[in-house]
C-alpha cells in the first residue's frame, strides 16, 4: 500500500469520467480514479477471474475442458456455450452468464 499510495497523483476526482487521478511508477499503471488507500478498515479478498466471452476461440471438448494448441486438453481450464449471437441482437444482458 506504501508504494501504490506514494505511485498515486492527485487531480480532481470525478467518478463519473475519466479523471486525472493516475499513478506513475507502476507496472501496470493506473491511468484514472487512482486515490490513496489511507483510511482503514482495509479488506483483502482473493479473486478468481473469468472470460465472459472469447468470441468463437475456444475449442471445448465433451467434458468442459479446454483443448489447447497442441490437441490436448487442458487439466484445469475448463468452459461452456450457452449462448449464441440471437441472444445479443438488441444488446448486452448485464448478468445473463
Amino acid at each position: 500500500m506504501r508504494t501504490f499510495n506514494a505511485a498515486v497523483r492527485e487531480g480532481p476526482f470525478d467518478p463519473a469520467a475519466l479523471d486525472g487521478c493516475r499513478t506513475e511508477g507502476l507496472a501496470p499503471c493506473k491511468s484514472h480514479w487512482a486515490r490513496p488507500l489511507d483510511a482503514p478498515p482495509f479488506y483483502a479478498y482473493p479473486l478468481r477471474p473469468g472470460i465472459t466471452f472469447t468470441y468463437l476461440s475456444l475449442t471445448v471438448n465433451r467434458r468442459a475442458q479446454v483443448v489447447m494448441q497442441d490437441g490436448a486438453p487442458a487439466a484445469n481450464i475448463f468452459a461452456a456455450a450457452k449462448s449464441c449471437p440471437e441472444h445479443f441482437r438488441q444488446g448486452y444482458m448485464a448478468g445473463f452468464g
